[in-house]
């Protein structure tokens, strides 16, 4: 798992065998404790679930690049002598860098003005104390470096005049500690002094459908009065923004804009443009683009028993074979409504539990099904950051 996942974990215990302790011990009650082993976690474990088989660590809770022995033990409430116990390691992975600079994928640049590379949006979802380390680095449009002598900093400047016109790629090597990742950004040096456009980076770099909307904000600076365009390269989706109450193909005047993310289709890759032109008539665009997350495909939902009685039954579900690029998958298991017509009413999950690493739920117990349906139970496993289900 990483540092950013919830952790649950849920203890599963039966009753001894009662025959030779008396009668009424099996009607006794079992409680648990949980405790960690390691000494890595110092944090309260006695109420991190309102049901005590289960502990439940909220995202962010444990450290990247560490191990934790969870131990639960399990006894008989008021003979604590009868008791048993049982561990389980978790490895907090540690996940990579978020190199991230502002204004855009590509954008244009008088080559009267000033202009400065931006590397503060950058993150490390880890939240390792160590400080970044940034390296610069200017290719022009043959791949023959720019000339320029770039600051190892978060921010750099780049003075008027200093490149001629052209297109020129300017790369960024984020690293921290032997972590590091890329970014990059193309930068068109044009005559003259046109409106400088910078574009304010995502803050995912995929979104899902369900998210609704994302909104899209920029900075324009300019010594004469300009006007903005808003518009989507190239988009397979007409009517993408939503201005003044409604969808719409673009929008004019305005800095900011909304994009109907839930009106994309996922697993495209979206190019936003934005031009602004001043009152002489130079126009300059930014561009920026923003990837639709697609739902992890290809695998198949294994309930075992396929049947039983309902409340007595103890069920396992396992997620088999699911795949997707972006890496670990988390899985919450749940059941859905099945509708008179055999159809599911997909705004009735209830889960077992939280969201876990493990592709495995065992010890679930059903509700029975509706005589409509012939007494079926829909189960689903839901995957972060998209949902597949099957029903059996």
């Amino acid at each position: 798992m990483t540092r950013n996942s919830a952790l649950s974990l849920l203890a599963s215990a039966s009753l001894p065998n009662t025959a030779c302790l008396g009668t009424g011990m099996s009607n006794l009650k079992m409680s648990f404790t949980w405790s960690e082993m390691s000494g890595q976690y110092t944090g309260d474990l006695s109420s991190t679930s309102k049901n005590p088989r289960q502990l439940s660590l909220a995202a962010n809770e444990l450290a990247a690049d560490t191990s934790y022995t969870f131990r639960v033990v399990g006894y008989m409430t008021e003979t604590t002598s009868l008791n048993n116990s049982a561990t389980v390691v978790v490895e907090v992975g540690r996940q990579a860098l978020d190199a991230r600079i502002t204004g855009g994928a590509f954008r244009q640049v008088g080559r009267d003005s000033n202009f400065t590379l931006d590397a503060s949006n950058s993150d490390d979802p880890d939240d390792d104390a160590t400080a970044f380390a940034y390296e610069w680095s200017c290719v022009d449009s043959t791949g023959a470096d720019c000339g320029l002598i770039l600051d190892e900093a978060e921010t750099v400047s780049v003075r008027d005049g200093s490149l001629a016109v052209g297109s020129y790629t300017f790369s960024l090597l984020l690293s921290k500690a032997d972590r590091n990742a890329t970014a990059s950004t193309t930068i068109q040096i044009v005559a003259g002094s046109p409106p400088m456009i910078s574009i304010a980076p995502l803050t995912e770099a995929k979104y899902n459908a369900d998210a609704g909307f994302v909104s899209l904000s920029t900075a324009v600076s300019s010594k004469l009065s300009y006007s903005t365009y808003w518009t989507a390269v190239d988009s397979d989706v007409s009517q993408l923004f939503m201005a003044s109450g409604k969808a719409s193909s673009s929008v004019s005047g305005k800095l900011a804009v909304v994009v109907l993310v839930s009106s994309l289709t996922p697993g495209s890759t979206y190019s936003f443009q934005l031009t602004a032109t001043d009152s002489d008539g130079s126009s300059s665009y930014a561009t920026l683009s923003l990837v639709m997350n697609e739902a992890p495909s290809s695998g198949s939902l294994l309930v075992s028993p396929s049947s039983g009685f309902s409340l007595d039954t103890a069920f396992k579900f396992t997620a088999l074979n699911w795949v997707d690029e972006d890496l670990p998958l988390t899985y919450v298991f749940g059941t859905l409504e099945v509708l008179r017509s055999g159809a599911l009413d997909e705004t009735t999950m209830s889960p077992f539990g939280s969201e876990s690493a493990d592709s495995t739920y065992s010890g679930v117990t059903l509700s029975p099904g509706s005589n409509f349906t012939n007494y079926t139970v829909s189960t689903l496993v839901h995957m972060c950051r998209q949902t597949s289900s099957l029903p059996v």
